[in-house]
């Protein structure tokens, strides 16, 4: 069910964005909205001493920590659709979606690189101690330093993809609070791993771990990115 209702989220959020049916305005996440009713059928329909409850609240706060959180990138793709003139051609705004999104991925994880380099040549006062012991003070402002820069670089470098709404100085003021985001979502699953005994969250990516370890940071600032992108083309 979890699964199920996670890819429908996901893929309704994209097909299906701003479609009419019967004079139902749809927006994509309905599928989540429609999974918790399930659930919540499912936990009263069985014995309440048993576990199902527990797994029934898993499979729920796996629905809202990712395809929920998730949904917000796809929705960044058809941000320009919604905000420029009405003359622009769709595989013009398909692209500036597809430049924004990928803008916002690179600006949140060079936060993660810019922090670990940094942090491991000036880093000495810790951060988050008992969450993340090699985090530092020093690590985390070169992290937001160097997003906020790539932010404005990419911008520069490729102006043609994106709307001209966006312009360096809205990169660069976006950048900033994506970054603080990206670095409270890396502490999110670093407290999940510690409270369940994980090194990593999977084994799926040599070298990394599982998918979250790529993703948390991604996963907190989508919703984020969304709402100060619309912002930003308005």
């Amino acid at each position: 069910l979890g699964y199920t209702c996670g890819l429908l989220s996901v893929l309704g959020s994209h097909f299906l964005q701003n479609k009419q049916f019967g004079g139902f305005h749809f927006h994509g996440y309905e599928f989540l909205v429609l999974s918790c009713f399930l659930c919540a059928g499912l936990m009263i329909r069985k014995d309440a001493h048993s576990r199902n409850p527990l797994t029934v609240m898993a499979t729920v706060f796996g629905l809202l920590y990712g395809p929920f959180l998730l949904q917000f990138l796809v929705l960044v793709l058809h941000l320009p659709a919604e905000s420029i003139l009405p003359l622009t051609s769709k595989a013009t705004t398909d692209n500036q979606g597809l430049a924004l999104v990928l803008w916002t991925i690179a600006t949140v994880k060079f936060t993660d690189a810019g922090a670990l380099l940094v942090g491991r040549t000036f880093g000495k006062t810790p951060f988050a101690p008992t969450i993340s012991p090699k985090k530092t003070w020093e690590g985390v402002a070169g992290g937001i330093v160097v997003s906020i820069l790539v932010a404005m670089l990419i911008r520069v470098g490729f102006a043609n993809s994106f709307p001209a709404a966006f312009t360096v100085w809205e990169a660069a003021l976006v950048a900033a609070p994506l970054a603080i985001g990206g670095v409270i979502g890396d502490l999110v699953e670093s407290v999940f791993k510690r409270e369940t005994g994980l090194k990593d969250s999977g084994a799926t990516i040599p070298g990394i771990g599982g998918i979250f370890d790529l993703t948390d940071s991604l996963l907190f600032t989508a919703p984020l990115a969304y709402t100060l992108l619309a912002w930003a083309l308005s």
